[in-house]
């Protein structure tokens, strides 16, 4: 079973991404968790302000790992966008949808809305859960 998340961390895939990283959340657990099960496969999606989206590989692990534009990239333009209380960008939208293309999952889960990850949704035509805490 190809399983497909959008988080709002990079997991696993945190230290190829940021010096900055805690570790030991529970999304960290869960995919520890769920991948220890064969036959399921497992990608993750998140987002970081960077230029070009690209599939980041974890040595050791068999998850991949999508880094996906975020916009808007700068962080001034960031925080001004948060501050006027502006809706998300739809540019991320078309980047999700190539992931998805890609990586052909069986179900998709987001895990929260207070990104713009379920979006997407409408344009799906695979199963898809919405994860609230």
């Amino acid at each position: 079973m190809r399983i497909l998340w959008f988080s709002n961390t990079p997991s696993l895939a945190a230290t190829k991404v940021s010096k900055n990283t805690v570790g030991g959340s529970w999304i960290e657990s869960l995919e520890k968790e769920l991948t220890a099960f064969s036959g399921i496969e497992l990608g993750i999606v998140f987002k970081k302000p960077v230029r070009r989206s690209e599939e980041i590989e974890v040595e050791g692990s068999d998850t991949r790992y999508f880094m996906v534009s975020q916009y808007p990239i700068s962080k001034i333009a960031r925080w001004k966008s948060r501050f006027l209380g502006r809706p998300f960008s739809k540019k991320s939208l078309p980047h999700y949808l190539k992931v998805v293309e890609a990586f052909k999952p069986d179900v998709i889960l987001f895990f929260g809305t207070e990104f713009d990850y379920p979006l997407i949704i409408p344009k799906l035509n695979v199963p898809s859960i919405i994860w609230f805490q």
